[in-house]
């Protein structure tokens, strides 16, 4: 998608938007080497944008679900039924990963962070959850279940993440000029007013300096190859972790079962199990 004058800087990576525009073919020559005859002739397809509608406001303090669902008169009767019932509560709590028994605190934790808090201009509505505990407990696919709960959730691993896959990539363009550079968003940036999980958060130590600005500012500043950008990443991180050994020792802090950043684990954690 190209965009021209007034359209230029009117959408950043992680909103919504609906283009306009007019399909173009244009053509470039691809050479797998120097010679002539492995020359080839390749169309690109490209649309050149006349109109770009935002979907989701950036206001910090808009709903993390504007505009993200629509709903139904059908889902308001639905609704106001459902507010009547007793034990409301209780019945999203186990409405949330019904397979794995137990664990309602968790899953009541869970609850509160798919639901979201009150933003306001000092202080951040978005609640992040680390859940520690042995393996084999469920911990993944509780994960799962709220990244597919949310309207936009986004589900990593710690195994195979990068720092630019959590926050931005750096790209070669590969349209009509192939000189420029782009940006890519990464996980943190797609998950903008939804959830992102990171499972296995004991393997990524390297990478805890890139979820901090997200945790703390709401936001992921990029300058590389001279670009300087500021993007969203209004997002909830729900992260767990295995202790160290296989076994949780109740004797031990959250930290020293971890092994990590002491003000990463206990000053913008919300929530720990």
């Amino acid at each position: 998608v190209h965009l021209f004058d007034d359209l230029v800087e009117s959408a950043i990576p992680g909103d919504v938007v609906t283009v306009s525009g007019i399909v173009q073919a244009d053509k470039t020559d691809s050479t797998a080497s120097n010679s002539r005859q492995n020359m080839k002739l390749v169309y690109v397809l490209h649309l050149v944008a006349n109109h770009v509608k935002l979907e989701t406001a950036r206001s910090s303090t808009s709903s993390r679900h504007n505009s993200i669902i629509s709903y139904r008169m059908n889902d308001f009767y639905f609704f106001d039924a459902l507010r009547k019932r007793p034990n409301l509560f209780s019945l999203i709590i186990h409405s949330i990963s019904p397979t794995i028994f137990g664990h309602e605190v968790v899953k009541a934790g869970l609850a509160l962070v798919l639901f979201g808090g009150v933003t306001k201009p000092s202080m951040r509505g978005d609640a992040h959850i680390l859940i520690v505990g042995d393996p084999g407990l469920g911990k993944s696919q509780m994960l799962r279940s709220v990244a597919v709960v949310a309207p936009r959730g986004i589900y990593i691993s710690g195994n195979t993440s990068t720092s630019s896959g959590l926050t931005v990539t750096m790209v070669k363009d590969t349209g009509i000029s192939g000189n420029d550079y782009a940006l890519e968003a990464g996980a943190l940036v797609l998950a903008d007013q939804g959830v992102c999980c990171v499972d296995e958060l004991d393997k990524m130590a390297p990478q805890h300096a890139a979820l901090l600005e997200t945790m703390e500012q709401q936001s992921v500043s990029v300058a590389k190859a001279g670009l300087v950008c500021q993007l969203n990443a209004r997002t909830s991180v729900v992260a767990a972790a295995n202790p160290i050994g296989g076994h949780y020792d109740r004797s031990k802090t959250v930290n020293e079962n971890l092994k990590c950043r002491q003000h990463f684990c206990l000053g913008l954690i919300s929530f720990s199990f």
